[in-house]
């Protein structure tokens, strides 16, 4: 049985009136499959993509999906990039944020003397950013 992994951050917009039609298929997906997708993808805005890579006995099988115009649809775009740095940038702020709210790190604390290797010259860097 083929498990699907998946992980959405969102940046908080507001949800859809309605679910997207579903117009998924695949000849390498078992329906339960395509359906656990949709169920899944259906609330996305539209024009997001979204590509899964499902594993099984080392064999790798890729599914794209892409809303367009209140629509799923099955695209291949397992070679596509995709952007995270925003995400990166959540979830690092985050756990600054669980150290600092634990009392394992001041917002003063220089940067270097935590590192094996120094970020910068040693100027006194703190994790403080001033905006």
């Amino acid at each position: 049985m083929k498990k699907i992994l998946f992980g959405l951050f969102g940046c908080g917009r507001p949800p859809l009136d309605k679910p997207a039609i579903n117009h998924l298929k695949s000849e390498s997906l078992q329906a339960g499959q395509l359906d656990t997708i949709y169920r899944l993808t259906n609330a996305f805005p539209n024009n997001i993509q979204i590509a899964f890579a499902l594993i099984k006995n080392g064999q790798t099988t890729f599914f794209g999906v892409n809303r367009i115009n209140d629509t799923l649809i099955s695209i291949q775009n397992s070679n596509s990039a995709f952007e995270i740095g925003s995400i990166i940038k959540v979830f690092i702020t985050t756990i600054l944020a669980n150290f600092v709210i634990n009392g394992n790190l001041k917002l003063d604390d220089k940067i270097n003397p935590i590192w094996s290797q120094a970020f910068s010259d040693d100027n006194g860097e703190t994790w403080e950013w001033n905006w």
